[in-house]
């Protein structure tokens, strides 16, 4: 009973958040096709974060803003500033996954392996002699 009391509050609390599969999937599509060329303007200008488009800002990690003395002794303080993005890769594998464009192979090698196959014979053998019997 606790479990789908739980599975019922997760339900509430995913429909009061807005969270849908879609959204999340689009989500995740945002940071997987994003292109940093678009932070910038023409002048490779940093553009101001709220006139960016809504999929640019959803890539974006983080902004860090410095100051600091780029020449040494001038006197003067630059502004820098600093743009991060949420992991590219990851978005893109999870969005291959999803859609069956990627499968996880698994190797499994057995020491000892012509002893294991000699087992599986035998058990081929019998189970094929177990057929043939009337």
């Amino acid at each position: 009973m606790k479990t789908l009391a739980k599975e019922a509050g997760k339900a509430k609390a995913l429909k009061l958040a807005e969270i849908t599969a879609e959204r999340v999937m689009l989500e995740i599509a945002r940071v997987g096709v994003s292109d940093i060329g678009q932070v910038f303007d023409s002048k490779g200008q940093l553009q101001p974060i709220k006139d960016l488009p809504k999929d640019v800002r959803a890539a974006i990690a983080s902004v860090k803003t410095l100051k600091t003395n780029v020449v040494s002794g001038d006197g003067q303080q630059e502004e820098t500033r600093e743009v991060k993005l949420w992991d590219k890769l990851s978005a893109l594998t999870l969005l291959a996954k999803h859609f069956g464009l990627v499968t996880e192979k698994h190797d499994v090698t057995v020491h000892g392996s012509e002893a294991l196959q000699a087992v599986v014979d035998r058990i081929r053998g019998a189970h094929a002699g177990a057929q043939t019997k009337p």
